[in-house]
């Protein structure tokens, strides 16, 4: 077998048909998931408060663990296969790749708590399931960041996909604290899916397309 000194998290997604296959059957799947929703409780819909992907869990206990395997595959896959086309071998990467696709797990593992949260043991299962759901936005997203940073040494168009990404990030971000709904919540991870997929599986930021 021919050695390479590139990480794990590379090495595991060099499958570029596998890891499309999987990102595109993740964006479907989240997409329809989506209003799925609105039959975990009665007189809900996608803008109701909460209407999150964690409280289906409750209904659809196996439908949510698909999601969640699904979804955080299709990231660790695809932000590896995109340190592994641009060049971005840096350690501190694969462990954020790593460790973003845990907390995911995490969160399947430790369910939510449905309010209101009396017990020690109730609080306790809130916080983990939310930090774990929060810590595998946060760490995907400075990965994917970091091979912006990485390449726009190189290539000054990274330069606005890292400031883009900057920019969409302080949008988003304050729509989880003020009013998190499903909405609210998966819209972005699916805009996030497809940057992905422009970026691994076309040809817009290939290096013959570099000026200057």
């Amino acid at each position: 077998m021919e050695k390479t000194t590139l990480p794990l998290g590379i090495r595991l997604a060099r499958n570029a048909e596998l890891n499309k296959g999987v990102l595109l059957v993740a964006f479907g799947y989240a997409f329809c998931y989506l209003f799925m929703i609105d039959y975990c409780t009665a007189g809900m819909n996608i803008f109701y408060r909460w209407s999150t992907t964690s409280y289906s869990q409750f209904q659809h206990p196996a439908l949510f663990a698909i999601w969640v395997i699904l979804c955080s595959s299709a990231f660790f896959l695809n932000i590896g296969y995109l340190r592994g086309k641009y060049g971005a071998p840096q350690k501190w990467l694969s462990a954020l790749q790593y460790m973003g696709f845990f907390f995911m797990i995490l969160a399947l593992l430790v369910p939510t708590h449905r309010a209101p949260h009396i017990t020690l043991s109730d609080y306790l299962h809130y916080y983990v399931h939310l930090f774990g759901a929060l810590f595998f936005a946060l760490f995907n997203m400075i990965c994917v960041f970091g091979v912006f940073g990485y390449k726009m040494k190189k290539d000054k168009r990274f330069k606005y996909w890292l400031w883009g990404g900057i920019v969409f990030t302080l949008a988003v971000g304050p729509l989880f604290a003020v009013k998190l709904i499903g909405f609210v919540e998966t819209a972005p991870m699916l805009f996030m899916m497809a940057v992905l997929y422009v970026l691994n599986y076309t040809k817009l930021m290939d290096d013959k397309n570099v000026s200057g």
